[in-house]
């Protein structure tokens, strides 16, 4: 007979790279539910998104609402041996998004769907999408901007405005 599985035993780094493809998932899947259709685009919100500072300004927004297990295992993300940090990431803001990444992948292996749904959904009104050139204001995904003459209607998503592509229909 084989042993439940135990998602707090793994090490963290292993719990942060399941959580970055957990995260990566998500935004791309939002995105494309809220009409981005064009791959490029796609690609450069996706990389806005999960890039180490926004990961780590989403784990800012989330880490005073964590339990205390949760919190035991993000701090072990956090304090994981990770080498050296990306190139125009700073040492903190890798930490802070492999805390973040430590925590998803945990809630995602755990099979606590409904939390990780709560833990996004606070990372996206806390965190996410503020970043370079918007100012640090959040725009509200989704919002159609009647603005631009003459190029029809387009789609604020994650800090940027974008051609609204629609949304494909079903056949």
């Amino acid at each position: 007979m084989t042993e439940p599985f135990d998602p707090s035993l793994l090490p963290p780094l292993v719990l942060a790279y399941v959580g970055d493809a957990v995260h990566d998932l998500e935004v791309r899947a939002r995105l494309v539910e809220a009409g981005v259709a064009d791959p490029e685009t796609l690609h450069r919100l996706v990389v806005a998104h999960v890039r180490a500072a926004a990961q780590a300004r989403s784990w800012q927004g989330v880490r005073d609402s964590l339990t205390a297990e949760e919190a035991a295992v993000a701090r072990r993300g956090r304090n994981a041996k990770t080498g050296r940090s990306p190139r125009g990431t700073t040492s903190q803001e890798y930490h802070d998004s492999t805390a973040f990444e430590a925590l998803l992948g945990f809630l995602y292996l755990s099979g606590r769907t409904e939390r990780l749904k709560e833990i996004m959904a606070l990372a996206r009104s806390m965190g996410e999408g503020e970043g370079p050139g918007d100012g640090g204001k959040k725009a509200d995904e989704g919002q159609v901007d009647e603005s631009h003459p003459g190029s029809g209607a387009r789609r604020r998503l994650g800090g940027q405005t974008l051609p609204f592509a629609g949304r494909r229909r079903s056949t």
